[in-house]
């Protein structure tokens, strides 16, 4: 049994599910997921011991999607690069022409990739912060608490950009690749970042 329903009351129901909603769901907290409906897609939610919760309707149909949970009351969806905020059985547009979107607890934000730029978006102040804005578009962003900094490919470039609402914030070209937006990732700390350039894994100290 699932949830205390049979496993084919799901069947054909849950379209789309972000891959931490499905380890949550494993571990009996909650699964947030998407449905088609006769009007477009509708965002449900359920949890253990509980009745399916509709989070929003009328969301549009959609050919990419990305579900990114928030609390048992909210959540986010990107649809084709539209994100939308979903609550009270409602669903309304916060930004547009998005690449990429994830929720960042350590800023209580969401970090939002447009081509060239970085967005945090703060849910509980509903504002916006444009954070950087670079001269090529943006590969993958990552988010690391000990440096406050927000890493990035940008064409060849790995850049770090200090997260600084009020000041200009700093901005650092850490390496030149090969390739572009390379694929990378940060040790904790923040002082040691790996790439995958072409062929070569290379390590660099950057603290």
């Amino acid at each position: 049994e699932l949830f205390g329903h049979e496993k084919g009351a799901f069947t054909g129901a849950i379209e789309t599910v972000l891959d931490t909603a499905v380890r949550d769901f494993a571990s009996g907290e909650q699964l947030t997921y998407l449905k088609a409906s006769p009007t477009g897609s509708e965002l449900c939610q359920i949890s253990r011991g509980e009745e399916k919760r509709l989070l929003a309707a009328g969301l549009p149909v959609y050919s990419s999607a990305q579900i990114i949970p928030h609390d048992d009351k909210l959540a986010f969806v990107l649809l084709d690069g539209t994100l939308f905020a979903a609550a009270n059985n409602k669903a309304a547009s916060v930004a547009g022409d998005l690449s990429a979107a994830h929720w960042e607890p350590a800023l209580q934000s969401l970090v939002l990739t447009r081509g060239r730029e970085i967005w945090l978006y703060e849910p509980a102040g509903q504002s916006s912060t444009l954070i950087y804005k670079g001269t090529q578009n943006l590969g993958r962003v990552v988010y690391n608490a000990p440096t406050n900094n927000l890493f990035a490919t940008e064409g060849r470039n790995i850049v770090a950009v200090e997260v600084d609402k009020v000041e200009k914030p700093n901005i650092y070209i850490l390496t030149e690749t090969q390739t572009a937006n390379v694929k990378f990732t940060l040790n904790a700390e923040g002082n040691r970042l790996y790439y995958l350039d072409g062929s070569n894994l290379t390590s660099l100290q950057i603290r």
